[in-house]
């Protein structure tokens, strides 16, 4: 096996459950700046300091022990569905803490998806916004979930006129089972006013508190048993890899359910005592930034492309795109000569970005080599970093001392990673080992052992390479991904993915790499592309001429002469539809597949009669593009 190198940077405090980090950094930032939040976009915003933060979740923690008084402390099970929210956050503390088991679901599961994962995990309690019980309650919660005894709601003020008044309706007949997240805070502040507290037991630091659902349908998704003790450590390992300004201020975009966002802009963000402001949701991300001089953001590859193409796209508007990419010219050399003036070069596009803008953490996908290089180049580092959530979730990452771009760096303090293969160099399979590793798939031992080795090692399903040159990873494609060709040569889909976004960035928006086998079983590397009607219009009125499909087989050409000869795309089709995608924004590659099967069956077409042609007309699943008649 080949050895990535684990690193310590910066000093790692000590903890062995997440009340003693909590117990700190409470103490330590008491007075500043915790959370800043709005209930509704048109608001002003909220503030709230960690010392007031401790009291509400500390009062929350009461309140829900005195609605479950036959289940004994630590054994509750409460799920959460909702949108980022302060309430959100609060119900996730006071659950983990000592409450029992937490189990954060993604909020834009359909409510038959929702109600069976709480089936699954036999949840007892539910904290939900407003809008999902209301959508739970048509599909007749109370009487398919034997095991859910309360549903507290959160977030009623978003809802219209004619929602709460179904609400309050639903309230009348439900009694005691459906409770107001805001009562329940009120009743838990009484009983801790009144010196009645229950007492919460310390939770047990190897204990299965955190149940994460993997993205996939409620039969297929795996639930990730996480603990006390894999979250500490993947937080003490991130204390001593970064470092960042005393009280940064974060804003939260990437759902809380998720591993990544969870950790690292929730609780790492408290860890540190970082300011998070939650953002108004997608559309007001550049709005949040400039408002809240927003310094850094966890954040998907989908993000920081959007950000690209949005600067670039103003810039052409303007008539400053030249301008631009002379600037860049320019700031590259003079940083190669130690010499930073990027921040006065980009002055406008730093104020786009609220003006403060220096630092981002992407994970979950690859990344666009040329994005980030050009991130760096106007003065903002974005670093990338690698994790699953089996593994709590950060395995790997650079930072703002080792930053080679497109690779994940080196492993975490206290974490071991090993590569499937004896020569250097050479790809495998990512292998795992330390505590921030999972115990394992909730009611399922058998995909547990597919996973653990005798050893102790986690196989994350993931390919990488290990540099000799930098010693840092690079990741390659999933193994189940991975087309294998008659020779026995393997194409890696994402690699390809990132060439063809990269080299089309003006106007594919996506692309899915697949082998495609034909009558004869020959295996062809095949493509879909999801195009950009705006960025086609902008080349169209900037001068180029060229037919669709001219411009798509130029595209072809120019990613086939950039790759060995066996990994050449042989045919592509297109879509102006999105790709189905995951919270995260990753795209569905099963999903995205099992789609284009049924479609075919029910089109009754071949897979070669797809080839250069435009599947929303053959599919009829959108109105014509005008342009892929020429």
């Amino acid at each position: 096996m080949q050895f990535l190198e684990s690193k310590q940077y910066f000093p790692m405090s000590n903890f062995r459950t997440l009340n003693e980090m909590l117990d700190r950094t409470f103490r330590d930032h008491a007075g500043q700046t915790a959370v800043v939040y709005r209930l509704r976009p048109a608001d002003k915003p909220t503030v709230k300091s960690y010392s007031l933060m401790q009291h509400d979740y500390l009062a929350l923690q009461q309140g829900l022990a005195a609605e479950l008084t036959a289940i004994p402390v630590g054994e509750r099970r409460v799920a959460i569905s909702g949108e980022n929210s302060y309430f959100w956050m609060l119900t996730y503390l006071a659950a983990v803490t000592g409450l029992g088991t937490v189990i954060p679901l993604d909020r834009l599961l359909q409510p038959e998806e929702t109600m069976g994962l709480l089936r699954r995990s036999r949840a007892d309690t539910l904290v939900c916004d407003a809008a999902i019980y209301l959508k739970l309650r048509e599909a007749d919660v109370w009487a398919n979930l034997p095991d859910l005894q309360k549903i507290i709601v959160m977030l009623p003020e978003r809802l219209g006129g004619g929602q709460q008044a179904e609400l309050e309706q639903e309230f009348a007949s439900r009694g005691a089972s459906l409770r107001l997240f805001a009562d329940v805070l009120t009743a838990g502040e009484a009983i801790s006013f009144s010196g009645q507290s229950r007492p919460i037991p310390l939770p047990d630091p190897e204990a299965s508190l955190i149940l994460i659902f993997t993205s996939g349908t409620t039969a297929n998704s795996k639930g990730v048993l996480l603990s006390h003790r894999s979250i500490g450590a993947n937080l003490q390992g991130l204390e001593g890899f970064v470092t960042l300004p005393h009280a940064v201020r974060l804003l939260s975009v990437l759902p809380l359910n998720h591993a990544f966002e969870n950790t690292c802009g929730f609780l790492f963000a408290l860890n540190i005592g970082a300011e998070i402001y939650i953002s108004d949701g997608i559309r007001y991300i550049q709005q949040n930034m400039k408002e809240y001089k927003i310094q850094m953001m966890i954040g998907v590859p989908a993000i920081f492309e959007s950000f690209h193409k949005r600067i670039m796209a103003t810039a052409a508007k303007a008539g400053q795109l030249k301008k631009l990419k002379l600037g860049l010219k320019i700031s590259r050399f003079l940083m190669k000569i130690g010499i930073d003036r990027r921040r006065k070069i980009f002055a406008s596009v730093h104020e786009a970005l609220g003006g403060e803008f220096s630092v981002a953490i992407a994970g979950a996908a690859p990344m666009n080599l040329e994005i980030i290089n050009f991130f760096e180049d106007i003065g903002v580092r974005i670093i990338q970093g690698y994790g699953l959530t089996e593994t709590s979730p950060v395995v790997a990452g650079c930072n703002t001392q080792l930053f080679v771009a497109g690779t994940v760096g080196v492993a975490l303090p206290g974490v071991e990673v090993a590569i499937a293969s004896e020569q250097a160099g050479e790809e495998g399979e990512i292998l795992i080992r330390g505590p921030i590793v999972m115990n394992g798939y909730y009611d399922d031992p058998i995909a547990t052992a597919e996973v653990m080795d005798k050893d102790g090692w986690f196989h994350s399903g993931d390919l990488g390479t290990i540099d000799p040159a930098t010693g840092c990873l690079t990741i390659k494609g999933r193994l189940k991904s991975v087309i294998v060709l008659e020779s026995g040569r393997k194409v890696f889909p994402e690699e390809l993915e990132q060439l063809i976004n990269q080299s089309g960035q003006s106007f594919v928006k996506d692309s899915l790499v697949f082998g495609q086998t034909d009558e004869q079983g020959k295996v062809a590397v095949a493509v879909k592309l999801v195009l950009d009607k705006e960025g086609l219009e902008t080349l169209r009125s900037g001068g180029d001429n060229r037919t669709l499909q001219e411009r798509l087989d130029d595209l072809i050409k120019q990613v086939n002469a950039s790759i060995p000869p066996f990994k050449r795309i042989n045919s592509y089709f297109f879509s102006f539809q999105d790709m189905i995608r995951t919270t995260t924004l990753k795209v569905k590659r099963s999903a995205e597949m099992e789609t284009l099967r049924r479609e075919l069956e029910e089109s009754g077409l071949r897979f070669k009669e797809l080839a250069g042609k435009n599947i929303d007309e053959l599919f009829l699943t959108s109105d014509p593009e005008p342009e892929a008649a020429t």
